[in-house]
C-alpha cells in the first residue's frame, strides 16, 4: 500500500510540473501572438495594455484554478 501511495505522489508532482511548464509556454505563445498582431496593424498603446492584462489575468486565473483542482484530486500525502 505504501509503494502505491508514493507512486501516486510522484505522478501527481510530475503532472503538476508538466502543467506549470505548459502554462509557461502558453504565456510565451500569447505574447508572440500579440507581437504579430501589433506588427500587422498598428494598435494603440492603451488597447495593447488592455489586451496584455486581459490575457495575463485569464491565464493566471486558469492556472490557479487548475492548480487547486490538481492539489485537491492528485495530492495524496
Amino acid at each position: 500500500m505504501e509503494i502505491t501511495s508514493q507512486i501516486d505522489v510522484l505522478l501527481s508532482r510530475n503532472i503538476l510540473n508538466g502543467y506549470l511548464i505548459a502554462t509557461g509556454f502558453l504565456f510565451i505563445l500569447f505574447f508572440l501572438l500579440l507581437v504579430m498582431i501589433n506588427k500587422k496593424r498598428q494598435v494603440s498603446k492603451r488597447k495593447k495594455i488592455i489586451i496584455i492584462t486581459t490575457i495575463s489575468l485569464f491565464l493566471s486565473i486558469v492556472s490557479i484554478i487548475s492548480y487547486v483542482l490538481l492539489e485537491m484530486f492528485y495530492w495524496k500525502e
